[in-house]
Protein backbone atom coordinates (compact mmCIF):
# COMPACT_ATOMS: atom_id res chain seq x y z
CA UNK A 1 0.00 0.00 0.00
CA UNK A 2 1.52 3.53 -0.95
CA UNK A 3 1.37 6.08 1.43
CA UNK A 4 4.53 7.63 1.30
CA UNK A 5 3.34 10.68 -0.57
CA UNK A 6 4.60 14.59 0.81
CA UNK A 7 1.00 15.88 0.51
CA UNK A 8 2.24 19.19 -0.84
CA UNK A 9 -0.70 20.13 -3.03
CA UNK A 10 -2.79 19.04 -0.11
CA UNK A 11 -1.03 20.98 3.17
CA UNK A 12 -1.01 17.62 5.35
CA UNK A 13 -0.69 13.75 5.25
CA UNK A 14 -3.47 12.82 3.62
CA UNK A 15 -2.77 9.61 4.91
CA UNK A 16 -4.29 10.45 8.00
CA UNK A 17 -6.73 12.48 6.76
CA UNK A 18 -10.11 11.43 8.98
CA UNK A 19 -12.87 10.68 6.23
CA UNK A 20 -16.36 8.68 6.73
CA UNK A 21 -17.08 5.80 4.06
CA UNK A 22 -20.02 3.25 4.33
CA UNK A 23 -20.76 5.23 8.23
CA UNK A 24 -17.18 4.73 9.33
CA UNK A 25 -14.97 7.88 10.10
CA UNK A 26 -11.52 6.52 9.41
CA UNK A 27 -8.12 7.49 7.94
CA UNK A 28 -7.66 6.62 4.13
CA UNK A 29 -4.69 4.63 5.61
CA UNK A 30 -6.84 2.46 7.71
CA UNK A 31 -9.59 2.41 4.56
CA UNK A 32 -6.93 1.08 1.96
CA UNK A 33 -5.42 -2.04 4.69
CA UNK A 34 -9.44 -2.64 5.46
CA UNK A 35 -9.61 -3.62 1.82
CA UNK A 36 -6.13 -4.91 0.45
CA UNK A 37 -6.64 -7.02 3.64
CA UNK A 38 -9.65 -8.63 2.20
CA UNK A 39 -7.82 -9.95 -0.58
CA UNK A 40 -3.92 -10.20 0.32
CA UNK A 41 -1.33 -10.92 2.79
CA UNK A 42 0.81 -9.41 3.81
CA UNK A 43 -0.08 -6.21 4.01
CA UNK A 44 3.06 -4.09 3.32
CA UNK A 45 3.10 -0.30 3.79
CA UNK A 46 5.54 1.38 1.91
CA UNK A 47 5.53 4.59 3.86
CA UNK A 48 9.33 4.28 5.86
CA UNK A 49 8.89 4.46 9.81
CA UNK A 50 5.77 7.16 9.03
CA UNK A 51 3.34 4.64 10.12
CA UNK A 52 4.96 2.73 12.54
CA UNK A 53 2.75 3.84 15.28
CA UNK A 54 -0.32 2.37 13.18
CA UNK A 55 0.79 -0.51 12.48
CA UNK A 56 -0.26 -2.81 15.48
CA UNK A 57 -3.05 -1.61 15.66
CA UNK A 58 -3.85 -2.24 12.26
CA UNK A 59 -2.41 -5.99 12.52
CA UNK A 60 -4.79 -6.56 15.66
CA UNK A 61 -8.10 -4.88 13.86
CA UNK A 62 -7.69 -6.75 10.69
CA UNK A 63 -5.87 -10.11 12.25
CA UNK A 64 -3.45 -9.96 9.16
CA UNK A 65 0.17 -9.42 8.49
CA UNK A 66 0.52 -5.86 8.63
CA UNK A 67 3.95 -3.80 7.64
CA UNK A 68 5.99 -0.31 7.32
CA UNK A 69 8.76 -0.95 4.83
CA UNK A 70 11.13 1.27 3.47
CA UNK A 71 11.22 2.97 0.03
CA UNK A 72 12.86 1.08 -2.56
CA UNK A 73 15.63 2.86 -5.09
CA UNK A 74 13.92 5.69 -7.06
CA UNK A 75 11.21 8.18 -5.66
CA UNK A 76 7.33 8.23 -5.40
CA UNK A 77 5.24 5.07 -6.14
CA UNK A 78 8.41 3.01 -8.00
CA UNK A 79 10.58 3.54 -4.78
CA UNK A 80 7.52 2.19 -2.59
CA UNK A 81 6.57 -0.36 -4.94
CA UNK A 82 10.27 -1.61 -5.26
CA UNK A 83 11.00 -1.45 -1.44
CA UNK A 84 7.42 -3.85 -0.47
CA UNK A 85 8.46 -6.23 -2.86
CA UNK A 86 11.93 -6.74 -1.62
CA UNK A 87 10.66 -7.61 1.45
CA UNK A 88 8.00 -10.53 -0.38
CA UNK A 89 10.93 -11.44 -3.62
CA UNK A 90 9.44 -13.53 -5.63
CA UNK A 91 5.74 -12.80 -4.98
CA UNK A 92 3.46 -11.27 -6.92
CA UNK A 93 2.37 -7.35 -5.41
CA UNK A 94 -1.02 -5.77 -5.00
CA UNK A 95 -0.54 -2.53 -5.23
CA UNK A 96 -3.22 0.28 -3.91
CA UNK A 97 -2.39 4.27 -2.86
CA UNK A 98 -4.41 5.06 -0.04
CA UNK A 99 -5.55 8.11 -1.77
CA UNK A 100 -7.48 6.44 -4.16
CA UNK A 101 -10.36 5.54 -1.30
CA UNK A 102 -13.37 4.58 -3.86
CA UNK A 103 -11.84 2.10 -5.28
CA UNK A 104 -14.11 -1.16 -4.32
CA UNK A 105 -13.49 -4.65 -3.51
CA UNK A 106 -14.30 -6.23 -6.51
CA UNK A 107 -11.82 -4.08 -8.41
CA UNK A 108 -9.08 -5.45 -5.80
CA UNK A 109 -10.39 -9.27 -6.48
CA UNK A 110 -9.89 -8.98 -10.27
CA UNK A 111 -6.54 -7.83 -10.09
CA UNK A 112 -5.85 -10.11 -7.43
CA UNK A 113 -6.92 -12.86 -10.15
CA UNK A 114 -4.64 -12.03 -12.87
CA UNK A 115 -1.62 -13.69 -13.61
CA UNK A 116 0.10 -11.13 -16.60
CA UNK A 117 3.29 -10.08 -16.17
CA UNK A 118 1.38 -7.23 -14.83
CA UNK A 119 -2.42 -5.40 -14.84
CA UNK A 120 -3.85 -2.64 -14.56
CA UNK A 121 -7.21 -0.98 -14.85
CA UNK A 122 -7.54 1.10 -18.37
CA UNK A 123 -10.09 3.19 -20.07
CA UNK A 124 -8.90 4.87 -23.63
CA UNK A 125 -5.21 4.09 -23.29
CA UNK A 126 -5.11 5.77 -19.43
CA UNK A 127 -4.00 3.34 -16.69
CA UNK A 128 -4.10 3.64 -12.94
CA UNK A 129 -0.89 2.33 -12.01
CA UNK A 130 -1.07 3.02 -8.67
CA UNK A 131 -4.16 0.50 -8.31
CA UNK A 132 -2.36 -2.66 -10.43
CA UNK A 133 -0.72 -5.93 -9.34
CA UNK A 134 3.01 -6.11 -10.74
CA UNK A 135 4.64 -9.70 -10.88
CA UNK A 136 8.06 -10.61 -10.64
CA UNK A 137 9.29 -9.89 -13.88
CA UNK A 138 7.63 -6.89 -14.12
CA UNK A 139 9.44 -5.95 -11.02
CA UNK A 140 12.32 -6.62 -12.26
CA UNK A 141 11.92 -4.71 -15.39
CA UNK A 142 10.95 -1.80 -12.66
CA UNK A 143 13.79 -1.74 -10.84
CA UNK A 144 16.58 -1.78 -14.00
CA UNK A 145 14.01 1.16 -14.66
CA UNK A 146 14.82 2.77 -11.86
CA UNK A 147 18.17 2.07 -11.25
CA UNK A 148 18.38 4.61 -14.69
CA UNK A 149 16.97 7.10 -13.35
CA UNK A 150 13.07 6.47 -15.10
CA UNK A 151 10.72 6.14 -12.14
CA UNK A 152 7.17 6.10 -13.61
CA UNK A 153 5.33 3.14 -13.28
CA UNK A 154 3.56 3.53 -16.32
CA UNK A 155 6.55 3.72 -18.26
CA UNK A 156 6.72 -0.28 -18.40
CA UNK A 157 3.96 -0.34 -21.09
CA UNK A 158 7.05 0.51 -23.27
CA UNK A 159 8.54 -2.68 -22.13
CA UNK A 160 9.25 -5.46 -25.28
CA UNK A 161 8.82 -8.77 -24.14
CA UNK A 162 6.20 -8.55 -21.13
CA UNK A 163 2.60 -10.03 -20.31
CA UNK A 164 0.19 -7.22 -19.80
CA UNK A 165 -3.43 -6.54 -19.02
CA UNK A 166 -5.32 -3.78 -19.16
CA UNK A 167 -9.00 -4.19 -17.46
CA UNK A 168 -11.55 -2.17 -18.66
CA UNK A 169 -14.82 -1.91 -16.65
CA UNK A 170 -16.50 -5.24 -17.61
CA UNK A 171 -13.34 -7.28 -16.28
CA UNK A 172 -13.49 -5.55 -13.17
CA UNK A 173 -16.94 -5.39 -12.16
CA UNK A 174 -17.88 -2.36 -12.95
CA UNK A 175 -20.63 -3.16 -15.43
CA UNK A 176 -21.51 -0.23 -17.34
CA UNK A 177 -25.21 -1.17 -16.34
CA UNK A 178 -24.54 0.35 -13.18
CA UNK A 179 -24.08 3.50 -14.99
CA UNK A 180 -27.97 3.82 -14.54
CA UNK A 181 -27.58 5.14 -10.89
CA UNK A 182 -25.66 8.00 -11.68
CA UNK A 183 -26.66 10.83 -13.64
CA UNK A 184 -23.56 11.20 -15.28
CA UNK A 185 -22.13 9.70 -18.23
CA UNK A 186 -20.00 6.31 -17.76
CA UNK A 187 -16.41 8.33 -17.97
CA UNK A 188 -17.43 10.62 -15.41
CA UNK A 189 -18.28 7.03 -12.82
CA UNK A 190 -14.66 5.77 -13.65
CA UNK A 191 -13.20 8.90 -12.62
CA UNK A 192 -14.72 9.24 -9.60
CA UNK A 193 -13.91 5.24 -8.85
CA UNK A 194 -10.40 6.32 -8.93
CA UNK A 195 -10.39 9.58 -7.68
CA UNK A 196 -7.28 10.81 -6.64
CA UNK A 197 -7.08 12.82 -3.23
CA UNK A 198 -4.25 15.67 -4.09
CA UNK A 199 -6.09 18.51 -3.52
CA UNK A 200 -8.55 20.08 -1.35
CA UNK A 201 -11.62 20.38 -4.18
CA UNK A 202 -10.74 16.74 -4.70
CA UNK A 203 -12.82 16.53 -0.85
CA UNK A 204 -15.24 18.04 -2.19
CA UNK A 205 -15.77 15.54 -5.06
CA UNK A 206 -15.41 12.33 -2.73
CA UNK A 207 -18.26 13.98 -0.89
CA UNK A 208 -20.47 14.22 -3.76
CA UNK A 209 -19.09 10.61 -5.02
CA UNK A 210 -20.30 9.48 -1.54
CA UNK A 211 -23.68 9.28 -2.09
CA UNK A 212 -23.35 7.79 -5.35
CA UNK A 213 -21.62 4.97 -4.40
CA UNK A 214 -22.67 4.27 -1.21
CA UNK A 215 -23.50 0.30 -1.76
CA UNK A 216 -19.45 0.17 -2.35
CA UNK A 217 -19.04 1.91 1.14
CA UNK A 218 -21.09 -0.03 2.99
CA UNK A 219 -19.46 -3.26 1.66
CA UNK A 220 -16.05 -1.72 2.64
CA UNK A 221 -16.86 -1.41 5.52
CA UNK A 222 -18.91 -4.43 6.34
CA UNK A 223 -15.39 -6.04 5.29
CA UNK A 224 -13.85 -4.66 7.70
CA UNK A 225 -15.60 -5.13 10.75
CA UNK A 226 -16.09 -8.56 9.83
CA UNK A 227 -12.61 -9.15 9.71
CA UNK A 228 -12.25 -7.28 12.92
CA UNK A 229 -15.01 -9.24 14.73
CA UNK A 230 -13.15 -12.43 13.69
CA UNK A 231 -10.13 -11.18 15.07
CA UNK A 232 -11.81 -10.08 18.41
CA UNK A 233 -13.21 -13.64 18.91
CA UNK A 234 -9.78 -15.13 18.19
CA UNK A 235 -8.04 -13.24 20.72
CA UNK A 236 -10.64 -14.19 23.17
CA UNK A 237 -10.21 -17.70 22.24
CA UNK A 238 -6.16 -17.66 22.91
CA UNK A 239 -7.11 -16.16 25.93
CA UNK A 240 -8.49 -18.96 27.22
Amino acid sequence: MLAGGESRRLGQDKSRLQVTLGGEPKTLLWWAVARLAQVCEPVLIAAGDRHLAEVDELRTAFDVGVEAVADGIGAGPIAGLLGAAAVVPGRRCLVLACDLPLVPLRVLRALAGCTDGWAAPGRHGQLESTCAIYGPSAIARLARRAAGGEWALHGLRSESGLDFRELGPAELGLDEERSDEWPDDWSTQWSMVFLNINRAEDLVSLSSAQARLESDYSEVAAAAAAVAANASISSKKSKR
